[in-house]
C-alpha cells in the first residue's frame, strides 16, 4: 500500500500490520492505551524516550516517523533496517540534520511546558 502519511497513520499502519492492538502497543511502550489512541488520531506527538519505545516495539526506527515521503507499508518486514543490517555507519546529511534540528525547535516553540514531557 503506497500513501502520504502523517506520524499517526504511520503508527496505526505499522501496529495492524504486526497485528498488534493498541492495548499490546501501549503495553510495549509503558504509556496508557488511550495514549496509543491519541497519537495515532495525531491528538498528541510522541516524544523523546515515548517515539524511542515506539520505534522499538514497531520494529522501526524513529526517522521512519519523521519521513514526509511516501512509504510502504509491509507487515514482513521492518518498516528499517535495523542497526544489525547496516552494511556501513549510518550518516545524515548535513540538510536532514538541519530539518530535523528545526523541527524540534518549531515543537518547543509551539508546545506548552506542561506538555512537552
Amino acid at each position: 500500500m503506497n500513501t502520504r502519511q502523517d506520524i499517526g497513520t504511520k503508527i496505526k499502519l505499522r501496529r495492524q500490520a504486526l497485528k498488534l492492538s493498541q492495548e499490546e502497543l501501549a503495553e510495549l511502550t509503558n504509556v496508557a492505551r488511550q495514549t496509543v489512541s491519541s497519537w495515532e488520531r495525531n491528538f498528541f506527538t510522541p516524544k523523546g524516550h515515548s517515539l524511542a519505545a515506539l520505534a522499538k516495539a514497531l520494529k522501526t526506527s524513529i526517522d521512519f516517523f519523521m519521513e514526509e515521503d511516501v512509504i510502504e507499508i509491509d507487515p514482513e518486514r521492518p518498516a528499517a533496517p535495523t542497526p544489525s543490517e547496516w552494511t556501513a555507519p549510518p550518516t545524515l546529511e548535513l540538510s536532514r540534520i538541519a530539518q530535523v534540528y528545526d523541527h524540534a525547535r518549531w515543537y518547543a516553540a509551539i508546545t506548552p511546558p506542561h506538555v512537552r514531557a
